[in-house]
């Protein structure tokens, strides 16, 4: 049997958010392979599990088990996994990282799906006739993409998140430093930064606090950028 689009790993947020966006026929997760999953073949596989130790070996199992005649992996992974599968299955795979931003306080695949559509696509490929296969299949659901090499979308993917982590840090930090002047008003500060950052002509800092709206997240270890810290 063959079916068009599976997605390995759908119950996380990115998961349930690429299920939608890429109309898949069927979602798993690492604990849920059934007889009838083995038995069925799909043209497209995406993987949106984390970056795990045996990470290659688990998600290569799944390429040998379900022969898709492509498989994106949108993890955030290490510089070279996408390489190191390419070269273990002998399959295409190719890397397309995720961008996208909660944009309100639902924290529901919904709004984080309104977000991604803001982004390109980059798809990060060993070799031009699969990152061409790559950039057609996702352009078809409305997304601009652009070719890279993996080692490009996996860097600049870690880079991204790190840079997000060390703004809400430096949030943080400032946020317990201003309790040092009495007569300093952290609402009346976020409000001028807010003022700067959505009339700064360039975005970037427009970008950044929309980001970190509500400005006094919390960060702790289950942080979702944490875990990428260590990538590089």
């Amino acid at each position: 049997m063959i079916e068009q689009r599976i997605v390995v790993g759908y119950k996380g947020l990115i998961g349930q958010a690429v299920y939608k966006i890429f109309d898949a026929d069927v979602g798993i997760d690492i604990d849920e392979l059934t007889d009838c999953i083995h038995k069925n073949r799909f043209r497209i596989m995406h993987v949106c599990i984390p970056f795990i130790e045996n990470y290659i070996d688990v998600v290569s199992d799944y390429i040998e088990e379900h022969q898709p005649k492509l498989t994106i992996i949108h993890t955030t992974c290490k510089v070279g996994a996408t390489r190191q599968l390419n070269e273990k299955t002998k399959q295409p795979v190719v890397h397309i990282p995720i961008h996208g931003h909660h944009t309100d306080s639902s924290y529901s695949p919904v709004s984080i799906v309104k977000d991604i559509f803001r982004y390109i696509m980059s798809v990060g490929a060993v070799d031009v006739e699969t990152g061409n296969l790559a950039c057609d299949y996702v352009g078809r659901f409305g997304f601009n993409a652009e070719l890279q090499t993996p080692e490009t979308t996996e860097f600049a993917k870690i880079m991204s998140t790190n840079l997000q982590l060390d703004v809400i840090k430096s949030w943080g930090k400032h946020h317990k430093k201003v309790r040092e002047y009495k007569d300093a008003d952290w609402n009346g500060v976020v409000n001028i930064i807010k003022d700067v950052a959505e009339n700064e002509p360039y975005g970037y800092l427009n970008r950044t606090y929309q980001r970190l709206s509500p400005v006094d997240t919390k960060i702790s270890g289950k942080h979702c950028l944490t875990d990428n810290k260590d990538l590089l």
